[in-house]
């Protein structure tokens, strides 16, 4: 179900704005008409044509059949995907360390989404290679190479803080490390001992994953591409698959949807972003993942 709406203006100027899919059948009456819109409703305004919208698509999923869990993993996979050499891979072992993982075929059908939306635009593009040849399966779902984090910094005037930013949205703080180091302020100086305090940025990895918990199965990582596969028809898919043993590794955070939602008897499939019954096109503002790093001076009593 598509809801085009104007660009949203931002004190005269359009805001950039980018098509995608959203799950509007599990969330609540507030979030749903914000996502319908495309931003807050204007005081007053007639919100007649988009409750009906809400309701229509809420009630198709409360007519819903109980959900029916199950493993969405392959009795067999394609020989062509190699898994256990790529099982061998040094990267995979660094990227889920410590946790219980094994790279296996799924069924994507059979996988619940806990995120709200996805970006739909240049999908088609995405996907054509793997569509047109399907032996770039496997590379195009685990993919040997990892993103690297943006090299440009911005660098406040007064040099005591950093802004990195990415239209990727993995783009995260990946920890921190306190050690004492040895630093010359300039050639042929003294070195004097400081303190450094290092903070790690990562932009995760590009694997798609499926976890596993309380016996059912979600799609952890790679909406996009698993989205964007199913679309096409393409639904048994090699991937990284978790075997969470907590509600914290399966990765739905508190932007996601609810653990409610999803250990209910009607849980969104990954399917049901192109189920018009269920979900509906909009526009959502284009939005860039920022890390900011400042350190401050200041006094305290004490």
């Amino acid at each position: 179900m598509a809801t085009r709406e104007p660009i949203a203006l931002v004190h005269g100027e359009p805001v950039a704005q980018q098509r995608a899919r959203a799950l509007i059948g599990w969330l609540g009456h507030e979030e749903a008409v914000q996502l319908l819109l495309g931003r807050a409703p204007a005081p007053g305004e007639d919100l007649s044509r988009i409750d009906a919208i809400f309701n229509q698509l809420s009630t198709s999923v409360s007519d819903r059949s109980q959900f029916e869990p199950s493993s969405s993993i392959l009795e067999s996979t394609i020989s062509g995907w190699d898994l256990e050499t790529r099982a061998q891979d040094p990267l995979l072992h660094t990227a889920f360390a410590g946790l219980d993982w094994s790279l296996q075929g799924v069924d994507l059908r059979r996988v619940i989404a806990f995120q709200k939306a996805i970006k739909i635009d240049g999908l088609e593009e995405r996907i054509a290679p793997v569509q047109s040849d399907r032996t770039k399966l496997a590379d195009f779902c685990l993919p040997g190479e990892q993103p690297i984090p943006p090299q440009s910094l911005l660098k406040d005037i007064d040099q005591k803080g950093f802004t990195v930013s990415s239209l990727n949205p993995n783009l995260r703080i990946a920890g921190n490390q306190v050690q004492t180091a040895m630093v010359a302020p300039g050639p042929g100086l003294q070195p004097m001992a400081m303190l450094a305090v290092t903070f790690r940025v990562s932009m995760g990895t590009n694997y798609l994953q499926v976890a596993s918990y309380n016996g059912r199965d979600f799609l952890r990582d790679g909406y996009h591409r698993a989205a964007a596969l199913l679309r096409v028809g393409i639904n048994e898919v090699p991937c990284v698959y978790l075997r969470a043993r907590s509600f914290d590794e399966v990765g739905a955070n508190a932007t996601m949807l609810s653990y409610e939602v999803l250990f209910g008897e009607r849980p969104p499939l990954l399917g049901d972003f192109w189920n018009d019954d269920v979900s509906a096109e909009i526009d959502q503002p284009t939005v860039r993942k920022a890390v900011r790093l400042r350190a401050e001076e200041f006094n305290i009593q004490g």
